[in-house]
């Protein structure tokens, strides 16, 4: 069953690169979920996951997805990630007026 590791919203302003989880170091798998219906036509937003391979390394892109305009499915559920050392997810909205998403991370078992 998942549980529920971070849960927040973010407000983000045009080309500033929000960190929602900064160098969690929860040792799991686990799933991020963003949610989108705040998107309009002409809105840009792009969600990155970056893990780290080693105890002592920096976290590097795993996944990145960018999402434009109105979404007809508006949540992003990415797919599962491990994470044994490290990892950070961030969210950039690169055009339009500031858009709130709300987001959580669930840790899987």
């Amino acid at each position: 069953m998942p549980i529920v590791l971070l849960s927040d919203s973010q407000t983000a302003n045009n080309f500033t690169e929000y960190f929602l989880a900064s160098e969690n170091t929860t040792n799991n798998s686990f799933i991020l979920n963003v949610d989108l219906s705040s998107l309009a036509d002409g809105d840009t937003v792009e969600i990155r996951i970056l893990t780290s391979v080693h105890q002592t390394s920096a976290t590097h892109e795993f996944i990145k997805q960018v999402y434009a305009h109105t979404q007809s499915s508006p949540t992003f559920v990415s797919i599962p990630f491990p994470s044994p050392f490290k990892f950070s997810t961030t969210l950039l909205q690169s055009a339009s007026a500031s858009r709130t998403y709300d987001w959580n991370i669930v840790q899987l078992e």
